[in-house]
């Protein structure tokens, strides 16, 4: 018998890695005669990034951002594709795992970190970026992003 193991993660828990793996030993310890591949997958949320850098053989880049709430973090992107490709995980520098549950207020935060590292990889000469949108803190659509990216925004109502 042949078992494809592709999980995803398990929210607060574990990767989607790990939980492969531990399934597989699960069924190697029950005695039951298969032949097991784990092929881990992800939704686009936590540990998509980390998923893909790690299929393409990519390299991880460390970096100093601000989360949501605007307090500076370390989080890290990856290159792919000899350096032209970057894959960013939108959680890993504006996602809800970052906040504590009384921070859980989305019209707070924003996506300025994950400018940042968009930002980066563009001044690392990456010519495509992919970026996993899921498990996001914010609904800023995007301005968060492009303000780090040097987009400026004006008001069109006049103050009373």
């Amino acid at each position: 018998m042949n078992i494809l193991i592709a999980p995803n993660a398990f929210k607060n828990s574990l990767s989607a890695d790990k939980a492969a793996f531990a399934i597989r030993k699960g069924l190697m310890q029950s005695k039951l005669e298969c032949e097991c591949e784990c092929f881990p997958i992800a939704d686009g949320g936590d540990g998509t990034g980390e998923l893909i850098i790690k299929k393409f053989n990519g390299e991880k880049v460390n970096a100093e951002v601000h989360d949501p709430l605007g307090r500076k973090i370390k989080a890290s992107f990856g290159l792919i594709d000899e350096g032209r490709t970057a894959v960013i995980e939108m959680a890993d520098a504006s996602g809800l795992r970052l906040l504590d549950a009384n921070e859980l207020k989305p019209l707070n935060a924003n996506s300025f970190g994950t400018g940042e590292q968009i930002k980066m990889a563009l001044d690392k000469g990456t010519r495509k970026i992919l970026i996993g949108m899921g498990g996001s803190a914010t609904v800023d659509g995007a301005s968060g992003m492009l303000k780090a990216l040097g987009i400026r925004f004006f008001s069109l109502i006049k103050e009373l």
